[in-house]
């Protein structure tokens, strides 16, 4: 179908036929592709999972979380697009949108620890857990921002000490759009 066609077709019925089942950038990349079912895929949306390597450490108040494998297929783990740092654990946004970050760890048996997501130098958000002295307990933290190009997002235990194991713990973050 030619595309004068296509927007003829696409005018007279609001469809764009039958033979659309990927979006693509004049390079060739595929943006979107829309699968036998409907299913909407966008295989260049920016994402990770990281998680430490290694064996499990603890983290001192002060301290960035940084977690160096985005490569176990295992737990899932994945860079695409390739703008969370293994080496510094700080996410770059490489273009402006709304965001879904979150980071799960211990918290060290024998003292509170709060860990907080830093929108470059600003803190965005936190979670604090109390020790009870006897056991470690999960944080878990969420949350959504709306980033500018070149904005950075990190993780940092802020207070206390707090525990990560290379099979459980991770930070992650995804555009939502």
């Amino acid at each position: 179908m030619s595309k004068a066609a296509e927007l003829a077709k696409f005018i007279a019925d609001g469809t764009l036929g039958t033979d659309v089942t990927n979006i693509k950038h004049s390079g060739g990349t595929n943006a979107l592709t829309i699968d036998s079912t409907g299913r909407v895929l966008t295989p260049a949306r920016p994402s990770f999972k990281a998680k430490p390597s290694g064996s499990a450490t603890t983290i001192a108040s002060g301290n960035d979380l940084v977690f160096a494998d985005v490569t176990s297929a295992t737990h899932g783990c994945h860079n695409i697009g390739g703008h969370y740092s293994t080496s510094t654990g700080k996410f770059t946004a490489p273009l402006a949108g709304v965001y879904f970050f979150s980071v799960n760890v211990y918290q060290n048996n024998t003292s509170d620890a709060e860990v907080d997501f830093y929108l470059n130098s600003q803190q965005v958000a936190a979670i604090r857990g109390l020790s009870d002295g006897a056991s470690y307990d999960t944080l878990n933290i969420g949350t959504i921002l709306k980033l500018s190009a070149s904005d950075e997002v990190k993780a940092r235990c802020v207070y206390g000490t707090i525990y990560v194991e290379t099979n459980v713990h991770s930070f992650c973050g995804h555009l939502i759009g």
